[in-house]
């Protein structure tokens, strides 16, 4: 597909091509709907492992609680790790998906900055 603005630059090498709100919003969906489809695995992934790793690190951390502090001591500790998981897996969850849109993001301007200099 061809859109007006990109024949008019076509015909004559030395146009500046002009801004065009609705192409560039045209070309950041289509290229978002593209990173979105790609980068779901990849978050579900990281967070998977990142949940995995934060109930073996409470795990430990149980452990290690009741063997070393005392009886009523290691159960509020234990309550106290077990109260904060979820939350432990939400933060966890919000940075890799922040990280990874702010990635996204810089290279869907780029990609966009690109196409309306070519």
């Amino acid at each position: 597909m061809t859109f007006p603005i990109r024949r008019e630059a076509a015909s004559n090498k030395n146009a500046i091509v002009p801004e065009n709100p609705a192409f560039e919003a045209f070309v950041k969906g289509q290229i978002n709907e593209q990173v979105d489809k790609y980068t779901a695995p990849v978050k579900s992934a990281l967070g998977e492992r990142s949940d995995t790793s934060i109930k073996r690190s409470n795990d430990a951390s149980k452990k290690i609680s009741a063997k070393v502090l005392p009886k009523p001591v290691a159960h509020i500790a234990k309550e106290s790790i077990d109260a904060a998981e979820p939350i432990s897996q939400k933060a966890a969850r919000v940075a890799i998906n922040t990280g990874i849109a702010i990635t996204t993001n810089k290279m869907v301007n780029k990609s966009v900055d690109w196409a309306k200099k070519h």
